[in-house]
């Protein structure tokens, strides 16, 4: 009778073990998740950072060129390019805080 009251104490335990790991692991997996969700949101924050600097020195260049009378077409084109690319991430990142306001006022 001690024997089988050590085995059915030792199979709880190991059922509390086992239901910890798996909790355990899933919320983890449910972290991990959402800090790769932040850190594209911080590296293209960090992008968005970089492009306007560059729109910035290529509008300056753009316009010492036009002043010189120097051919600005690759300048233009690349200037362009920035330009929509910072507006893609302007709305990426307008959605995804869109996203967390309508989040947290829901909970």
């Amino acid at each position: 009778m001690g024997s089988k009251k050590i085995l059915l104490v030792h199979l709880l335990f190991l059922l509390c073990l086992c239901g910890s790991a798996f909790y355990y692991y899933f919320y983890t997996k449910e972290i991990g998740q959402k800090q790769d969700t932040l850190l594209y949101y911080i590296n293209i924050s960090g992008k968005q950072r970089v492009l306007a600097q560059r729109i910035v020195f290529l509008s300056q260049l753009a316009a010492t060129n036009q002043i010189l009378k120097r051919n600005n077409y690759e300048n233009f084109m690349e200037l362009r390019s920035c330009i929509n690319q910072l507006s893609m991430i302007h709305r990426a990142l307008q959605d995804f805080v869109v996203s967390v306001v309508v989040h947290s006022q829901n909970n």
